[in-house]
C-alpha cells in the first residue's frame, strides 16, 4: 500500500516499534502520561509499574515528538512540563492493562 500524501504511514515505521512490538510511541508526539514528576522518583521507587508520586507541581511527558533528537526520541523518555502547557507536538497517551 503506497502513501501519496506524503505523511507517514501509522503502525508501519519500522524505527518506530518498541521491544513489546508496539509502534509510534516516538516520532509523533510526546504524550501526557497520569504520574506526576519527581526527579528522584526511581531511586526508591518499586521495580514493576512505577506509578509515579501521588502529587507534585509538574506531569509526565512520555516518548518524542517528530522534532526531537536523540536520546530524548526514545519510547522510555521521560520528561516533565506544567500541566498547563499545550502546543502542537503534544498528546495524550493511552493505555490500559490487558485482561
Amino acid at each position: 500500500m503506497a502513501d501519496t500524501s506524503g505523511a507517514e504511514l501509522v503502525g508501519r515505521q519500522a524505527a518506530t516499534v518498541s521491544p513489546y512490538g508496539v509502534f509510534d510511541l516516538i516520532g509523533s508526539v510526546s504524550e501526557w502520561v497520569k504520574d506526576w514528576y519527581a526527579e528522584d522518583f526511581y531511586q526508591a521507587s518499586p521495580v514493576r509499574d512505577p506509578q509515579g508520586p501521588s502529587r507534585g507541581s509538574f506531569r509526565v511527558l512520555r516518548g518524542g515528538e517528530w522534532n526531537e533528537k536523540s536520546p530524548n526520541l526514545q519510547a522510555s523518555y521521560r520528561g516533565w512540563d506544567e500541566v498547563t502547557y499545550w502546543g502542537p507536538t503534544l498528546g495524550v497517551r493511552c493505555a490500559e492493562d490487558v485482561p
